[in-house]
Formats: structure tokens, C-alpha cells, sequence
């Protein structure tokens, strides 16, 4: 099985027009979709989206849905992970999936593991969440996985449609009554079909996206391939400059030092002209295995 990795964009000051990582190979610019595989030439990808809390509508009985298509981190955690504290089989609140997000994106931005234990140990310092995995066990509901995680702040997009009950009476994890097991309601839009709207006046069927109430995602990311020529870009070639925490980068749009409005992923603040050499220094990016394990 060839083996994926995941590079993530660690500052929110590049923008769109960040070169592209020519050194990574097979090529993908040029090639013919319906001969060749996906190629490894690629942009640095958008930075993982900060969704912040989830705008739940809460009903009487403790149930909540989604009013509008959630997107991001804090959606996903929302939508797959069980509250297992004090014996009880909970569906995460809004504010324990921001703080769920927030917590993966300052390892992300540190450049830190995101293994099964590092996730699971972030998911448990939540205040109201103990004795809980992101992970399904023979003791977890939860349908986590590593992967899902890092597809997530690799810049794939996952989303939570609106209208979808993402919490139950008295704010339990939802589970199917005669498997016992729970079904995530969203899925990431590049790996589900779209749905097929009907024909009309004898046309063709038009496949037809789910209906967004939120921006549009951002164009999706195939997952790299743990290679040779990924572990030479990092060590001399472009990712070698990414990675690097001295990597230099200053954008006119933003503003940077303590009250700037140029940011790590994880809300820190890019060093300005007060920090002297130090200024506008932050890694750009960082590389993740399929462990979780930082490659880079």
C-alpha cells in the first residue's frame, strides 16, 4: 500500500499566488487526467480553516443541528467524536469542538505529532471531556481516524450539511438504535459522488453539488505520496525552505508583530520589525506522515 503524506500550511499570510513546489514529482501540471495519476507538483495548500465554533440551533429536549453547512476542524470533531465522560455517551458541545480545533491547529502550527495518543490526549484536557478517544474501540462510538484529521487541516474540505442532527435528546452522540454503531452525517466533498439531480426536458442528468450556505471550499488537495522525492525537496529543495522556522515571508496586506493581523494557524502572532532579525520568521509549512508523525 503506498504510503500518503500530508503537507499543511502553517501561516495565514501567504496568500494565493505561493509558487509552486516544482521539485516534487511525478509532474502534475501538464498531465492527462484520464491516462496518468495525480501528480505531486502542486501550490502550498490554503491554510486549515478556522471555523471556530459551530452556530448550532438547540432545540428543548437538548438536541442540536446544523442550520447551515459546517465546514472545518470543529465540524468534523462535532460529527465524529463521543463524549465519553463519566460514563456517558455524549455528543462534543460547539464550545468543546472550537477548543478541540483550536488545540490541533497550535500543534500543527508548533510543527508537533498528531499520533492517535496526541490526538486523544488534546481531545481529553477539554474541560467535560475525560476517558474519551476520537477513535472507535470496543469501548468508543467515535469514528476518528488519523487520516480524516489530517485530510482535514491539509486543506480538504469536510462538511456537515445543514438541517443534519448532529446531537440527540439531552445532548448524546447519535447512535442507530439497531446497529449500535454511530453514522457520520458529513462527509469531504472529494470523496463522495455529488448527487444527480433529475432530468428535465429529456437532457442528460446534471450531477449537481450540495447546496452551500457557507463560502466555497477551497480547490482540494490529494494527499502526497511519502517518496524519494518528497524526502529531497525537504532536505535541499523547496520544502527545505517551508519548513525551515526562520523561513522569511512579509505580505503588505498585513500587519505583523503582537497586534498584527499576520497569524500562525494556531492564533499566534508573526514577529514585525520590533523583533529585529526575527521579523516576519515563522515556518511556512510542516509534513505529516500517515502516523501523524512529522516528517518535516
Amino acid at each position: 500500500m503506498t504510503a500518503l503524506a500530508y503537507l499543511v500550511t502553517t501561516r495565514r499570510d501567504l496568500g494565493p499566488i505561493f509558487p509552486y513546489l516544482f521539485d516534487l514529482r511525478p509532474d502534475g501540471l501538464y498531465r492527462s487526467p484520464s491516462i496518468t495519476p495525480p501528480g505531486q507538483t502542486r501550490h502550498l495548500p490554503e491554510p486549515p480553516v478556522a471555523a471556530g465554533t459551530p452556530p448550532l440551533t438547540f432545540a428543548m429536549d437538548g438536541s442540536a443541528t446544523a442550520p447551515v453547512d459546517l465546514r472545518g476542524l470543529s465540524a468534523w470533531a462535532i460529527d465524529n467524536i463521543q463524549n465519553q465522560d463519566g460514563g456517558k455517551s455524549l455528543a462534543l458541545t460547539d464550545v468543546q469542538a472550537a477548543y478541540f480545533e483550536t488545540a490541533i491547529l497550535q500543534r500543527v502550527e508548533a510543527a508537533l505529532p498528531l499520533a492517535a495518543a496526541d490526538i486523544d490526549a488534546a481531545l481529553n484536557k477539554i474541560p467535560g471531556v475525560t476517558g474519551s478517544s476520537v477513535f472507535p474501540s470496543a469501548t468508543s462510538k467515535s469514528t476518528g481516524s488519523i487520516d480524516g484529521l489530517l485530510r482535514v487541516v491539509s486543506d480538504h474540505t469536510y462538511l456537515v450539511p445543514a438541517g443534519a442532527k448532529v446531537v440527540e435528546m439531552n445532548g448524546a452522540f447519535p447512535v442507530d438504535t439497531v446497529t449500535m454503531k454511530h453514522a457520520p452525517l458529513g462527509y469531504f466533498l472529494n470523496g463522495r459522488p455529488a448527487p444527480v439531480a433529475a432530468p428535465r426536458y429529456g437532457l442528460p442528468p446534471k450531477p449537481a453539488r450540495p447546496p452551500l450556505t457557507v463560502q466555497p471550499p477551497p480547490a482540494e488537495q490529494v494527499p502526497l505520496i511519502d517518496c524519494a522525492e518528497l524526502r529531497q525537496s525537504i532536505r535541499k529543495g523547496w520544502l527545505s525552505h517551508l519548513v525551515d522556522p526562520r523561513f522569511r515571508w512579509r505580505r503588505g496586506t498585513f500587519t505583523y508583530g503582537p497586534a498584527g493581523t499576520a497569524t500562525t494557524v494556531g492564533g499566534k502572532s508573526i514577529p514585525g520589525p520590533e523583533a529585529g532579525q526575527a521579523a516576519f520568521r515563522a515556518r511556512a509549512a510542516v509534513v505529516y506522515d500517515a502516523n501523524g508523525m512529522v516528517i518535516a
